[in-house]
Parts: C-alpha cells; sequence; structure tokens
C-alpha cells in the first residue's frame, strides 16, 4: 500500500515538474541568429600595414563565411581621413600605414542597403619594459615594467641561445601555454587551479593589470624564449580575455554545465558585428646563459 502511494506520489510530482518548467520556459525565436550581417575584424598594429577582413554572418553551424565584395573602408585619426583600405584577397583589404601611439582612431564601412558600420579604438601608449638579469633565478627570468592600463604577456620557446636583431619568430619556435608569474597584479581568470600538473601557470597568456606604474617580477618556467609584452587598447583587451574565456568553455569535455555557458566575445563595431581594437608589441630575446 505504500508502495503504491509512493509511486502515485512521484506521478504527481512528475506532471507537476513538466508543466510547471513548460510554463516557465520562454521557446527562443532562432530568427535572430540567421539575420545577415556584416562581421568586422580590423586590429591595428604598429607595422606599417593594417589589415581589414569583412565578411557575412552565417546561420547555425555554416562554417563557410561569404566575403563582402564591394564596400568603402575608411580609417580616421583624430578626426582626420588617413585613406580607405583597398581589397587585395578573399575578404581581406589592406591599408598603408603605421598608426601612433594614442591618436583615436575610427573606422567606417559603408555596404550598399545597410547603415554605416563603424567603430572606434585608441592606439595603446608604449610601456617601458627593462631585463633585471640580477634578480634571474634557473628558469625564471625578471622584468620591471612600467605601465598605467592592462596589458598581455607570453612567450615563444626558441629551443637554443640566438642573438636577433631584429627580433623575428620563426615557425620552428614553440608557442608556451603554460607559464608563470609572481606579478601580485596577474589576472587569475585563466590561472590553473584544479590541474596539479600546472598549479600556479596560466593558459597561454598573462594578463596583468598594474596597481602601481612601475612593478619588477618574474616568469616562469622560461629558458632560450623571446618574451612578448602586449600593449593593447580597451577595446582589444576586453575582446581577448573574452575571447579565451569563450575557448576555456568549450575546451572542458568533463564538465557538463559548461555547456550553458552564457560568455559573450565582446563585440564593438555599431551596425554590425566583430572588432575594432589595436596593440603594439614589445618582444624581449631571452637566452639561457
Amino acid at each position: 500500500m505504500k508502495l503504491k502511494n509512493v509511486s502515485r506520489l512521484i506521478l504527481f510530482f512528475s506532471i507537476f515538474l513538466t508543466s510547471f518548467l513548460s510554463a516557465c520556459v520562454e521557446e527562443i525565436d532562432s530568427r535572430h541568429f540567421n539575420q545577415r550581417q556584416v562581421v568586422v575584424n580590423c586590429i591595428l598594429t604598429s607595422d606599417s600595414v593594417q589589415h581589414l577582413s569583412l565578411t557575412y554572418s552565417n546561420e547555425l553551424h555554416n562554417t563557410i563565411y561569404d566575403e563582402v565584395e564591394d564596400a568603402t573602408a575608411l580609417l580616421y585619426e583624430d578626426g582626420n581621413l588617413i585613406g580607405s583600405f583597398k581589397k587585395s584577397a578573399y575578404a581581406e583589404w589592406v591599408l598603408k600605414y603605421r598608426p601612433k601611439f594614442g591618436r583615436n582612431y575610427r573606422l567606417e564601412v559603408k555596404v550598399d542597403g545597410k547603415e554605416t558600420i563603424y567603430a572606434e579604438t585608441k592606439f595603446p601608449v608604449e610601456i617601458r619594459v627593462l631585463r633585471e638579469y640580477e634578480r634571474d633565478t634557473n628558469g625564471k627570468l625578471a622584468f620591471n615594467v612600467s605601465s598605467e592600463k592592462p596589458y598581455w604577456v607570453f612567450s615563444f620557446d626558441k629551443g637554443e641561445d640566438t642573438i636577433m636583431h631584429p627580433i623575428v619568430i620563426e615557425d620552428r619556435f614553440r608557442f608556451i601555454t603554460e607559464i608563470g608569474t609572481d606579478c601580485p597584479d596577474a589576472d587569475d581568470f585563466n590561472k590553473y587551479v584544479y590541474d596539479e600538473e600546472f598549479a600556479g601557470l596560466y593558459d597561454r597568456y598573462i594578463r596583468i593589470v598594474p596597481s602601481q606604474i612601475g612593478q619588477t617580477f618574474r616568469l616562469y618556467d622560461l629558458y632560450s624564449c623571446v618574451v612578448f609584452f602586449r600593449c593593447v587598447s580597451d577595446e582589444y583587451d576586453k575582446y581577448l580575455k573574452s575571447s579565451l574565456l569563450k575557448m576555456m568553455v568549450f575546451s572542458s569535455t568533463d564538465d557538463p554545465t559548461q555547456w550553458l555557458d552564457e560568455t559573450v566575445v565582446y563585440n564593438n563595431i555599431k551596425n554590425g558585428l566583430g572588432i575594432f581594437g589595436a596593440y603594439h608589441d614589445i618582444k624581449i630575446n631571452c637566452n639561457s646563459y
């Protein structure tokens, strides 16, 4: 008798729960994801040529992106027209120009039948990086960095000591995917926590938000390598962090709750999708001897 009552209770609860969830869950309008929008990707660098990518967004599960065949893409510096991007390849556009530190830039893209697409960014000021060899220990390289804004650190393993002028990253150099630091201002969002093998290390990049203008810290486990200090615009900083957070979610295969993640990659393109940002790299060649 008791077993029959329990069965009835379970059945009643199941019906109630199904009705409750049906009433609370709103159907998603998938038409929003099928809107064909222009995707703009342009990251200004200190190189003499700037690159722009123009494609159209796709329906879900379609990984082939159509290019924007006809467009007018203009770059402005502090309100003054610098020039127009020229189409160079499939979905690729270029402009011969080297941005200036601390200047404000605006990108405008005009496509027939659409509102003017635009975005703004500021080319970051150059940070000061000094090597402090006397503080080095085995596998730990010391630096003194002066910066008022967040910056990113990453490294390539050369495999052998070399002297380079200028510094060139060759195909044989290996991107270091686990890097550590004793800097107290490091952002821990991508720090290995539960993996004993890499405990205390960071996944690929270290984002540093300085609490003071000058700071001395060490990076590890590094030997013969090239260390990058990347100065970033506010927009590119947000884009990098949100992209890494999304990548970390998709790389998690053992936690089903991660599949429900709502992390959105940062987008600052008005009337379109994508990113317009800027960065400048300072490269330090480090040898073991």
